[in-house]
């Protein structure tokens, strides 16, 4: 059987900032916190928040999530100024699924 090549599926700008993600963690000492991480994602080095009007298209929503607490924060539209806010979806699928009764 043939290959996939999914890089043709990839946008154009996601490896640009991919890599522009991965440098800034390089770069960072201490510990990663959901403040840092809110910096990162809203900052327009690397295309990390992007809203090219030349084109009609930008970051449509940014996430950050902490996996040791499930605590997910979502910041809908540009992260630059959109206010990241407490997404509560994950811990109410979470909690029905304790309340079934197959559980």
């Amino acid at each position: 059987p043939k290959m996939l090549d999914i890089s043709i599926y990839e946008p154009p700008d996601s490896r640009i900032r991919y890599n522009t993600i991965v440098r800034m963690l390089k770069n960072r000492t201490g510990q990663l916190n959901e403040d840092l991480l809110e910096s990162i994602l809203s900052d327009h080095t690397g295309l990390v928040c992007s809203h090219r009007e030349s084109i009609k298209l930008g970051t449509l929503w940014s996430v950050v999530i902490n996996l040791n607490e499930l605590r997910v924060l979502r910041a809908e539209g540009r992260p630059c100024r959109a206010k990241y806010r407490l997404d509560t979806r994950l811990n109410k699928a979470l909690e029905m699924r304790k309340k079934a009764p197959d559980h």
